[in-house]
């Protein structure tokens, strides 16, 4: 009877042990020594460390698996941002290639506006000195009379005088003529780089405030070309007006 007691309690004990030794492979892949371990037999539940190695092992890899995911999404942020700030340098480029471009065109506005208004001021002195001499021609030739000597000799120098008068009127009608031709050519340029444009971008701005200023420019020529033509067709008949004098 004894010897079956002890066979029974000798098999009891080698099944909690192998149940602990189970145990240990799924904690951590097992202890290596637990001989200060008290077991009370009649309890089969797992020591209390070998429970709390478990769960601080699972909360471990737990914090792993979070830390891992944070950092591949901060990766993929860093790759959006690289991509933003390459394209925004190509953009950036682009933009100071435009500007390069463009001042040889504003150089060139700036010259076409200081031309503008030297046309203008000749224009103005030419017509101040035309009346200034037909007014002397007018006195001296009533002072003198008819038949006087002096006065074919007037109406010679009047007439080089009127030709040189209308030379010049020429030259700067066709200098304006010229200018009103380079700048609507510059403006069709400005109008087709407008409508090939894909979006209203602030450079396209700048160049439709350009295409205005140029179409500005363009009015402004042809309105003094005008008035160089009403003023030559005022000279021609107070000339003729002289010469029969």
């Amino acid at each position: 009877m004894e010897v079956m007691l002890e066979r029974k309690s000798s098999q009891r004990q080698s099944n909690r042990d192998k149940k602990h030794r189970d145990l240990q492979r799924e904690v951590s892949g097992g202890f290596q020594d637990y001989g200060d371990i008290q077991y009370d037999y009649l309890d089969e539940r797992v020591p209390t460390y070998v429970s709390s190695s478990y769960q601080n092992r699972k909360l471990s890899e737990d914090k792993d698996r979070h830390l891992q995911k944070r950092v591949s999404e901060l990766q993929t942020q860093v790759q959006r941002l690289e991509r933003k700030i390459s394209l925004l340098n190509n953009e950036n480029e682009s933009l100071k290639k435009r500007q390069d471009e463009k001042k040889p065109l504003e150089e060139k506005i700036k010259t076409l506006k200081k031309r503008n208004a030297e046309l203008a001021a000749i224009a103005r002195r030419l017509e101040e000195k035309a009346k200034h001499l037909q007014q002397e021609n007018i006195k001296k030739v009533k002072e003198d009379g008819h038949g006087h000597p002096e006065t074919d000799h007037l109406k010679k120098m009047f007439a080089r005088q009127r030709a040189k008068d209308l030379s010049e009127h020429a030259k700067a009608m066709l200098a304006k003529d010229r200018e009103i031709e380079d700048l609507r050519k510059k403006c069709q340029e400005l109008a087709d780089q407008l409508s090939n444009a894909e979006f209203l971008g602030p450079e396209n701005v700048q160049m439709y405030e350009e295409k205005e200023e140029l179409i500005s420019i363009i009015k402004q020529a042809a309105k003094e070309r005008l008035t160089m033509e009403k003023q030559i067709a005022k000279i021609k008949p107070k000339f003729r007006t002289m010469d029969k004098i």
